[in-house]
């Protein structure tokens, strides 16, 4: 899978969402529209983004094989 030229991260993995992943891909030119925020991949959530003050449970999620550049 090619994922690229977008506005800000190109794969995030938040809020409970266990059990799933990313082989295989490219993965290049984020944060074009807020460079802070152009994460190739981002697992979980960052705390003032918990809902009710509880973490994020993203586990067992799977990162493998993937080309990340420029991000």
């Amino acid at each position: 899978m090619d994922i690229g030229t977008i506005g800000a991260e190109a794969v995030h993995f938040r809020t409970g969402s266990s059990d799933g992943g990313i082989r295989d891909s490219v993965i290049h030119d984020t944060g074009l529209k807020q460079p802070e925020y152009g994460e190739g991949i981002y697992l979980g959530s960052a705390k003032s983004n918990w809902t009710g003050g509880v973490p994020d449970r993203s586990d067992r999620i799977t990162v493998s094989g993937n080309r990340i550049v420029n991000t």
